[in-house]
């Protein structure tokens, strides 16, 4: 007697060989875990974001003051300073002093004038949810969102620089 073993193909009683695994998705309660656990992260990384924007706000507003506030000292270097009385509720005053900063005296020019680019063209606002670089009568301040005050407006699109301004024939320097 010959023993055929179950895999044998000359033998009608072998063992059928085992099923195939196929492969097989994820169930319902698996992906419900996982859009739970990704909704979770993304309020996590949202939150995160708008910190960070209003952070890198304030940032790019106090590097425009110290801009400003660099250029007056090194104008104050060339033996004027700038004093120019504070004018309530107008921008005219913040942008006398900018125009004198960006000007260029053509028959005695100053070493490093002008002091801020002639390109940077901001304007003026009063709206508490604006950053604003308000003049104090000897430098800028930061008005915040929130603070009371007129300024120029601190924008962060890139909307505060165009085409260079243009000194008048007549301008003279300010200071002593």
């Amino acid at each position: 007697m010959t023993c055929l073993r179950p895999h044998d193909p000359r033998t009608k009683t072998a063992v059928p060989p085992p099923p195939r695994r196929t492969a097989r998705g994820f169930s319902m309660t698996e992906m419900v875990w996982v859009v739970a656990i990704m909704g979770i992260l993304a309020a996590v990384v949202i939150t995160s974001v708008g910190q960070v924007i209003n952070g890198s706000e304030l940032t790019a507003a106090t590097q425009k003051m110290e801009m400003l506030n660099t250029a007056l000292a090194n104008y104050a270097q060339t033996g004027q300073e700038i004093f120019y009385t504070p004018i309530p509720g107008s921008a005219a005053d913040e942008t006398v002093v900018l125009r004198y900063l960006q000007g260029r005296n053509p028959t005695n020019p100053q070493p490093g004038s002008p002091f801020v680019s002639p390109n940077y063209q901001p304007v003026g606002s009063s709206n508490p949810d604006d950053y604003r670089l308000e003049w104090m009568g000897s430098q800028y301040a930061l008005l915040t969102p929130g603070q009371a005050g007129t300024g120029l407006k601190v924008p962060f699109d890139g909307s505060d620089i165009g085409a260079a301004w243009v000194q008048p024939s007549s301008w003279q320097p300010y200071g002593k």
